[in-house]
């Protein structure tokens, strides 16, 4: 994950801005002079946090209705 996000991370930083996150923070003020390390590692927790809360919305969502049916 770390390499393909350098390599993301690489093309995004000399490249026109797009509607990304990679592109946000790589153009970001509050980022622009960030470390790639420290840039990689925040796509990381962004990759993980996304993942994550998505499978939890995703399972709370069939098992409340489930276990509740009058609601």
């Amino acid at each position: 994950m770390a390499t393909y996000s350098k390599v993301l991370c690489d093309e995004r930083i000399v490249s026109e801005p797009k509607f990304d996150f990679i592109s946000m923070m790589a153009d970001s003020g509050a980022t622009w002079d960030m470390s790639l390390g420290k840039l990689i590692g925040n796509l990381g927790f962004l990759l993980v946090g996304g993942q994550d809360t998505n499978r939890n919305c995703m399972s709370s969502g069939l098992l409340v209705p489930h276990e509740n049916p009058d609601e």
